[in-house]
């Protein structure tokens, strides 16, 4: 093995990716913090932001306790909606904050099941922190009625996409397989069941600016839709040995 690849197989593996990534979030959203504080009358350390902050952290832990499992060592959880939530309720820097609280927590209960490492840990944290921050920086650009639902829509966009596309990181020393394998692989299997996310996280957008109670109606949404999800990914899964079996028999 070449030197050069030698090193490169170093730079690619765990837990120097998770570092690596934490280290770029950490620093990243600092800046934001710091930009943030420097403006007069910031809503990022307002208490009612602050609580709702919590309340979607806890949403998220929540989902992590309920996954879906899409291929194989890779599960989604309904987590898209309180990261979304998160992007275009809080600002920025919180938003981001809020983020990586709620994605290290979130993997943090769910370590002893999944057996992931600390670097797998930090990686998840450090990428969910920069997308939400990219997403919600778009989602608070400035303008009436029509160009903030425009920007609400690039909000979503951006944090599925940038899910998928980060994807890879998370499985570095998981997986054997290219990152843009890992890629379409995800993208194929989960882009219906994130969109139907970002769809119900948008109206339930809608409804909490103008009644913060509403969250309790988008929790419930949340749990429907999981549900259905579920099921759905059940069933297709049960019909695939029936539909091998039988194109054997032929």
């Amino acid at each position: 093995m070449s030197e050069a690849k030698q090193i490169h197989r170093g730079l690619w593996s765990q837990p120097v990716v998770g570092i690596g990534a934490a280290a770029l979030a950490g620093m990243v959203v600092a800046v934001s913090w710091i930009n943030t504080m420097g403006v007069p009358g910031s809503a990022a350390g307002q208490p009612a932001n602050l609580l709702l902050a919590l309340c979607l952290v806890a949403a998220t832990v929540a989902a992590y306790q309920f996954p879906i499992h899409i291929i194989p060592k890779t599960k989604i959880y309904m987590a898209s909606v309180p990261y979304y939530l998160m992007a275009v309720l809080l600002p920025p820097p919180l938003a981001a904050t809020a983020a990586g609280l709620a994605a290290l927590s979130g993997e943090a209960s769910v370590q002893t099941k999944r057996g992931t490492t600390a670097g797998q840990i930090a990686a998840e944290t450090g990428r969910r922190m920069l997308i939400v921050l990219l997403g919600a920086l778009v989602a608070h650009l400035p303008g009436e009625t029509p160009l903030r639902a425009l920007a609400w829509v690039a909000a979503a966009v951006i944090l599925e996409g940038g899910d998928i596309v980060t994807f890879p990181l998370v499985l570095v020393g998981m997986s054997k397989d290219p990152p843009l394998r890992l890629i379409i692989a995800a993208a194929r299997e989960a882009y219906l069941m994130e969109a139907a996310q970002y769809v119900l996280a948008m109206l339930g957008a809608l409804a909490v600016t103008r009644q913060v109670w509403a969250l309790a109606i988008v929790a419930a949404a949340t749990a429907l839709v999981y549900l259905i999800l579920r099921a759905l990914r059940q069933s297709a899964a049960a019909r695939r040995p029936a539909e091998s079996t039988q194109h054997m028999a032929q």
